[in-house]
């Protein structure tokens, strides 16, 4: 939109717009300055009494626009005669020249360098500056006038970055000019109450501040209504006093009152449709609450950047971050702050042209938007120099000051990284061998493409050293890396040798093998057709019992076929290798007969030797007697088996956290859990899984309603006198699972992170174990009696231990044992004998069970004979 002053009905040349936005005041917008008026009256009697005024208060408290908007323009109108001319400077990088420039407008002697120097060179006269500055005022015959020292603060940001000496000489100056005035000036300053101690760094300095300050007051309610809503009066427009009122109260105290209203005002106005010469109104439907002022600051901000970037086009993504990072900074104190930077300085820091950088400086600047301000500086290279226009930008966008991962705080850590840099280069120095490591030089290097020379000099410089370090650090790495390679090329070769030699060792096992194959297989095959009739009956009977056993799962497991989906599976597979095996059967039957036949007739034909004669005879009826047993079997197998009507026994599930650091004992716990007896039925605990997502409590989680309410509350109740912490609850899941497929009593036991304690007195810690290994079969047998008794924890009461039992006395004691064997006392073990022959078998150790009369109750006899 293209704006233009807007002449009043009064013949007052009004500002383009009612709001001026984020920046201050200037001195030609007087017109809509509103609400300071008793204070713009104080301050002048101020000036014209002491004939210097230091005003200070918060960033944001409008000091700026107080004095040239208000003090200013009034003078420059005349309200204390004729005559009166202004003039304005800030420190910035040349504080005695910018006040040089500005006495000599004052004279009336305009911006000329040469006028200019006389000016400088009375200022630096320090303490006898007045003398030196009211001779050059007397010889031009300047009038009245009044200087504005804006943003005083600037003073001592350059003395700390470029030295005390000019900062001397300024604060000695004012002094003088304050102590002995020239005739006709007036000189007014602000500063930001923060640095009022700083004034006290120069010898008398702090006095002339005691004398001449005024602590800005902050505006009444009414003031702050008039300062919202009367400028639109003047545009033939209107501020609801709801819309003032709320802004007002959105603000609260914040020290950005004042900017973010303005720029608030500003940006609801140019929204505003408007036809040229009607009425408008803004009201508080127009205001955007759930951002509030500081939110549409923050917009306004990311919708420049985003029209920025996309002008610039690819390559220049990072432009506005790097510009911003650059401009701001943070104190001593941990506040942000301003940074202003030249031109050509901002252009080498962020690796840009100065002509790509004018663009979105521009852009920052313009009318409407004013987030950035470029001033003329003399130390400037291209003469200009670039600052942000209210430190509230900083605050309130949140891109570039947001505590946690603004632009800001992003660049303050980067300077934290250089600075620990550069005492590694120190290290470095002084030590070659100082290098970073492998993983922090590649991170250096991949962080450093964004850096270059003039962004190190912010945090004190030592480009070239930090990439001496850079480089020493790569070669070093790099030297790491060949001798890996290399080490890795032996280990290569060493395992190639040790398979190739192993290779040639197991190739003559093998042939010698082979030799002693073919020797042993030359002495037995006459034996082995002895013994064919005796091999082959030994190996349909172990068959017709394997056939027998599967028949028995294959009816149990009848009832509950389908429940499971992958027990199905198992089923249908041990039912076809059962007619497999019939079929195999009917086939053996079918040889046995058949040879029984070559055998009869061999016989009858009279080509045998009678020597001979008896054995055949044998033969033969030996084989027609193992024909009829396997038909038998045969026939055995035809038989339906009817299906299993016992109840499934509950299948427990137990899961544990995977990352849990307390004790837990697998072993035991299965054994404790697998002991539990519910409604009859002994818990079939499948196995403990460690997972990595547990709940916070522990839980007994059930899937079928029916189930919960019967066996589950057995389960819980039966688990919980089992252990002593946690306490387990029971969770019905059976809205969420219920008709799922899943297989009947499956419940499942989580764990939360934390100990498990069982009781002591309790469970099978309660009953005495023995394991037994037998003497004859000690080799095999008293490994696993040892492995056995591992799974008793420490804090068990019952007493376990290993025995070995001598071949003597387990045939003299009448044990008999033989195989692995579990014996028990009296039924109410009988659940500890089962739980023990489940843990076993995880271990791939299958036992049988075997209840016996003794007279010492509550032992349990554990017996590896195998």
């Amino acid at each position: 939109m293209n704006e233009v002053p807007v002449e009043h009905a009064a013949g007052v040349i009004l500002p383009p717009r009612p709001y001026p936005g984020l920046r201050p005041f200037r001195t030609a917008e007087w017109p809509i300055f509103f609400g300071r008026e008793r204070m713009t009256d104080e301050v002048m009697s101020r000036l014209v009494r002491q004939r210097m005024i230091f005003l200070h208060g918060d960033s944001g408290s409008g000091k700026s626009s107080l004095l040239r908007a208000g003090v200013l323009a009034r003078l420059e109108q005349g309200e204390l005669g004729e005559g009166w001319h202004t003039a304005a400077c800030l420190p910035r990088e040349a504080p005695l020249w910018n006040m040089a420039v500005a006495l000599a407008v004052l004279a009336g002697d305009g911006e000329d360098e040469a006028s200019v120097l006389d000016w400088r060179r009375a200022l630096n006269s320090g303490a006898g500056a007045a003398e030196a500055v009211g001779v050059l005022r007397e010889a031009r015959g300047a009038g009245p006038g009044c200087l504005l020292l804006d943003q005083f603060e600037e003073l001592f940001q350059h003395a700390r970055l470029y030295g005390r000496d000019e900062a001397v000489l300024l604060t000695q100056a004012l002094t003088s000019l304050h102590d002995a005035p020239p005739a006709g000036l007036y000189i007014a300053v602000t500063m930001r109450s923060e640095f009022l101690g700083a004034c006290a760094r120069f010898s008398g300095f702090a006095e002339l501040v005691n004398a001449t300050q005024y602590l800005l007051p902050r505006m009444g309610h009414e003031d702050m209504l008039r300062a919202i809503r009367e400028p639109a009066l003047l545009y033939d427009g209107q501020v609801s006093r709801e819309l003032a009122e709320r802004l007002i109260a959105d603000t609260g105290g914040n020290q950005d009152q004042l900017p973010l209203i303005q720029h608030g005002l500003m940006r609801l106005y140019l929204r505003q449709p408007r036809a040229a010469g009607a009425p408008w109104q803004l009201g508080i439907a127009d205001y955007p609450a759930e951002r509030g002022l500081a939110g549409m600051l923050s917009d306004h901000a990311d919708e420049v950047a985003r029209r920025v970037t996309a002008a610039l086009g690819p390559g220049y993504e990072r432009l506005v971050e790097d510009m911003f990072r650059a401009l701001t900074e943070v104190n001593a104190d941990g506040q942000a702050i301003r940074r202003p930077q030249t031109l050509a300085q901002l252009a080498r820091v962020i690796g840009v042209s100065p002509e790509v950088l004018d663009r979105a400086i521009d852009a920052f600047g313009a009318e409407g938007v004013s987030f950035l301000s470029v001033s003329e500086g003399k130390d400037s290279a291209r003469g200009r120099l670039v600052d942000i226009c209210h430190e509230a930008l900083i605050r309130s966008w949140k891109d570039l000051g947001d505590l946690e991962d603004g632009w800001l705080i992003r660049e303050f850590r980067n300077g934290l990284v250089w600075r620990a840099m550069l005492v590694q280069a120190d290290s470095f120095e002084r030590d070659p061998r100082n290098v970073l490591s492998p993983v922090t030089t590649g991170e250096r290097q991949a962080w450093l493409t964004r850096r270059n020379e003039a962004w190190s000099e912010r945090y004190g410089g030592g480009w070239l050293r930090v990439q001496s370090l850079i480089n020493a650090s790569v070669a070093e790495r790099e030297r790491g890396e060949r001798e890996q390679l290399e080490r890795d090329r032996l280990e290569a070769e060493r395992a190639e040798q040790a398979l190739c030699e192993r290779a040639r060792v197991e190739r003559e096992q093998l042939e010698s093998q082979r030799r002693e194959a073919r020797s042993r297989l030359m002495r037995r095959w006459v034996a082995a057709l002895g013994c064919l009739v005796v091999v082959l009956c030994a190996a349909l009977y172990v068959a017709y019992q394997q056939l027998q056993e599967s028949q028995v799962q294959f009816a149990s497991a009848a009832a509950t076929r389908g429940l499971n989906e992958s027990l199905q599976s198992q089923l249908d597979a041990t039912l076809l290798r059962n007619q497999a095996l019939e079929e195999a059967l009917k086939m053996s039957a079918s040889t046995l007969t058949e040879a029984g036949s070559n055998l009869q007739s061999a016989v009858q034909g009279g080509d045998v030797k009678p020597a001979w004669r008896g054995r055949l005879d044998a033969a033969a009826s030996a084989l027609d007697s193992q024909a009829d047993r396997i038909k038998d079997v045969v026939d055995e197998l035809a038989r339906p088996v009817a299906p299993s009507a016992v109840p499934a026994a509950p299948r427990l599930y137990v899961h544990v956290p995977r990352d849990d650091k307390a004790e837990v004992n697998v072993g035991q716990l299965t054994l404790s859990l697998g002991a539990l007896v519910v409604a009859s039925r002994s818990v079939n605990v499948v196995g403990i899984e460690r997972v990595a997502a547990y709940p916070s409590n522990a839980e007994l989680r059930c899937f079928d309603s029916r189930e919960c309410s019967d066996l589950g509350r057995g389960l819980v109740e039966a688990i919980n006198k089992r252990l002593l912490k946690p306490e387990v609850r029971l969770v019905d899941l059976s809205d969420r699972y219920g008709g799922k497929g899943l297989r009947a009593n499956h419940f499942e036991l989580w764990f939360p992170q934390g100990d498990i304690v069982r009781k002591a007195a309790s469970g099978v810690g309660a009953y005495n174990v023995d394991f037994f290994y037998c003497e004859a079969t000690r080799a095999r047998s008293e490994p696993l009696a040892r492995a056995a008794l591992a799974l008793k924890s420490a804090g068990d009461s019952g007493n376990w231990r290993v025995r070995m039992l001598t071949e003597s006395v387990n045939k003299q004691s009448g044990y008999g044992i033989a195989g692995n064997v579990i014996r028990f006392t009296a039924p109410e073990e009988q659940p500890v004998a089962d739980a023990l022959a489940r843990l076993l078998k995880t271990q791939g150790v299958n036992v049988s069970l075997k209840a016996i009369a003794y007279p010492t109750p509550g032992l349990v006899s554990v017996f590896f004979c195998e």
